[in-house]
């Protein structure tokens, strides 16, 4: 985890938390892509996906009322 580059991301509190950025292979339905990954040092906080990326290849469409989001290709 350590190996990648080091960094910060900050949430709605407007705390930040230590980061491992990684660059790797993704898939998201059929589509696979190379995105950064985001490891936090904290246990309790699974890997971060970000816009970054996904953005790039993706309009990504949420539906609060139903809590649903929608990834639908470029």
């Amino acid at each position: 985890m350590k190996t990648g580059k080091p960094g910060q991301v900050g949430g709605i509190t407007g705390g930040k938390i230590k980061v491992y950025v990684h660059k790797l292979n993704t898939k998201l339905g059929k589509e696979t892509f190379k995105a950064k990954i985001a490891f936090a040092q904290k246990e309790d906080i699974p890997p971060l996906l970000g816009r970054t990326d996904i953005f790039d290849h993706f309009k990504v469409c949420y539906n609060n009322k139903q809590k649903e989001t929608t990834f639908i290709l470029f």
